[in-house]
């Protein structure tokens, strides 16, 4: 069937070396593979399509890439679900959220400026730790809306692996620098 996934995170699994070493503890935590495994499956699909683009000097093409990213964009959205009860949301936004999709509930400017004035008061943390704290919890709709909802519906088609692999790993960056954040500020623990 397909790649068996080693459900031991480390070196060898593609997705790695690109996460913060305490980041990578935080999601090798059992609860937390699901996110790790999706990740590298999206890094493996896009690592397997270059292989085929260079078997014998083949030329295979396909006309929309985003099932590379499909992938990453479910780590996406189980992310933010493992993250939001850590930054206030309540139980019933985020099983909205996680049966029908509903990230808005609690994912835009209002609502967001709402959570991040409960969790800052609860944090004994710098100005400067602040600003960065919510500029990065304002940046998750709109990753969600770029690097999910975007490539996940019929109007974008994503042209190239290289596309496909740069918002796979822009995924990527946008969790490792939100969960470096949260666990630097106390918000998440290992």
């Amino acid at each position: 069937m397909g790649k068996e996934w080693n459900h031991v995170f480390h070196e060898s699994n593609l997705v790695y070396k690109l996460f913060d070493a305490d980041v990578r503890g935080y999601l090798a935590m059992a609860e937390n593979q699901q996110i790790l495994k999706w990740l590298d499956d999206s890094l493996y699909l896009a690592q397997e399509v270059k292989s085929y683009h260079s078997i014998a000097g083949a030329i295979i093409a396909y006309y929309d890439y985003s099932f590379i990213i499909t992938p990453a964009f479910k780590a996406l959205e189980k992310w933010i679900l493992i993250i939001a009860p850590h930054l206030g949301v309540s139980e019933n936004m985020i099983k909205d959220a996680e049966d029908y999709g509903k990230f808005s509930t609690f994912l835009n400017d209002e609502a967001i400026e709402k959570i991040f004035k409960k969790v800052v008061k609860q944090l004994d943390i710098k100005a400067e730790e602040k600003k960065t704290l919510r500029a990065s919890m304002h940046a998750l709709s709109a990753y969600l809306k770029n690097l999910r909802h975007t490539p996940a519906h019929c109007a974008t088609i994503v042209e190239s692996n290289e596309k496909a692999e740069n918002t796979v790993r822009q995924i990527i960056g946008a969790i490792n620098d939100l969960t470096a954040n949260l666990l630097r500020d106390g918000v998440l623990q290992k």
